[in-house]
């Protein structure tokens, strides 16, 4: 078993669980240590090239100002939940990256945002669970709490599973 396979596996995973609320968009960003960064292995409805390129670069100072949420959710191995526009980015570590992007424009501005990092419980963090809703939505989806605890049990189950290709693939 190798990258590809748990490529192909998260792939057909992160769909799953955008369609588990309804979603517009859903990403697995995982930590390549070589980079030293977190980049987009696995995505639903983002730009087919954001694959492998959309990355988070992961500085070891403690200065957590406009790193961005996806960074700052692993970095501090916390849950992070946002349900409007303003929460996002009235956040001290939102750096809209994505904002001016050719790929985003109103409708699609991430209306709520949920990050959660891979490895939750107590173990090293290996990536991040990143789950968007945007204002293109007729209704904007929010996240409840029961939807944080079902992603946040997914995360750890696909945490495991994702450091069991790992040890298989060494």
């Amino acid at each position: 078993i190798g990258a590809l396979d748990l490529d192909t596996l998260l792939q057909k995973v992160v769909k799953i669980l955008a369609d588990f609320n309804r979603s517009e968009r859903a990403a697995f960003f995982l930590y390549d240590e070589k980079f030293k960064a977190l980049v987009m292995r696995a995505a639903f409805n983002h730009p087919p090239e954001f694959r492998f390129n959309a990355f988070y670069e992961i500085v070891s100072n403690d200065n957590e100002k406009k790193i961005g949420l996806t960074a700052f959710a692993f970095k501090k191995q916390k849950i992070l939940v946002f349900n409007s526009s303003e929460e996002i980015k009235s956040h001290s570590a939102h750096r809209g990256k994505y904002i001016n992007n050719k790929y985003r424009d109103r409708e699609t501005d991430c209306h709520s945002l949920l990050c959660i990092p891979l490895g939750i419980n107590h173990e090293k963090s290996i990536g991040v669970l990143k789950i968007e809703n945007t204002l293109e939505q007729k209704i904007p989806q929010k996240f409840s709490d029961q939807d944080v605890k079902y992603f946040n049990l997914l995360a750890n189950i696909i945490s495991k599973a994702i450091n069991n290709f790992k040890d298989q693939s060494i």
